[in-house]
C-alpha cells in the first residue's frame, strides 16, 4: 500500500432503482468532504421506472 491513504464510501439503494454506486473520496472522510461527493453520486441514480408490487414484480 502506498503512503497516501484512500478511501471509497459504497451506496446501495435497494427498494427502487437496485442501483450500487462506489464513490472516491480522495479530499478525506469528514462530513464537509464527503457530504459534496455523495450529492454528486445520488444525483447521478437513474430515474424510477415502473414499480414493483410484491409476488408479481410488476406494478
Amino acid at each position: 500500500m502506498g503512503t497516501r491513504p484512500s478511501a471509497v464510501a459504497t451506496l446501495v439503494e435497494r427498494s427502487t432503482t437496485r442501483c450500487t454506486a462506489i464513490v472516491a473520496l480522495p479530499d478525506g472522510i469528514k462530513a464537509e468532504q464527503f457530504a459534496p461527493r455523495l450529492i454528486r453520486s445520488l444525483l447521478g441514480i437513474p430515474p424510477r421506472r415502473g414499480g414493483r408490487s410484491p409476488g408479481t414484480g410488476v406494478a
